[in-house]
């Protein structure tokens, strides 16, 4: 399985990455607000560059931190580990996606 880099997200700001519903939940979507390339010093040879993404929730929900199953048109499915970072009545929830 090919590492996914900040290259392959760039394209996606400001679309959809849905977490599927069920019988139980209706389905989640996450909007892609920003990709942000983190600097490291003395990176090794061979490491992926990290990066951090962004995602808007607009829902009433703070939903805890942990791994999301989400379905992109275009990426198609990834399993993404996100923390909450703010939340707002007129904005919904932001979180946050580091990847290393």
């Amino acid at each position: 399985m090919e590492l996914l880099t900040v290259k392959d997200f760039e394209p996606h700001v400001g679309t959809q990455f849905t977490l599927p519903g069920d019988e139980q939940a209706e389905a989640l979507h996450f909007t892609l607000v920003e990709v942000r390339p983190l600097k490291v010093a003395n990176l090794p040879e061979g490491m992926r560059e990290p990066f951090e993404l962004t995602f808007r929730e607009p829902g009433p929900t703070v939903y805890q931190q942990g791994t999301y199953r989400l379905v992109h048109p275009a990426m198609g499915e990834q399993y993404i580990f996100m923390v909450p970072h703010a939340y707002s009545e007129a904005d919904g929830a932001t979180y946050g996606a580091i990847f290393n």
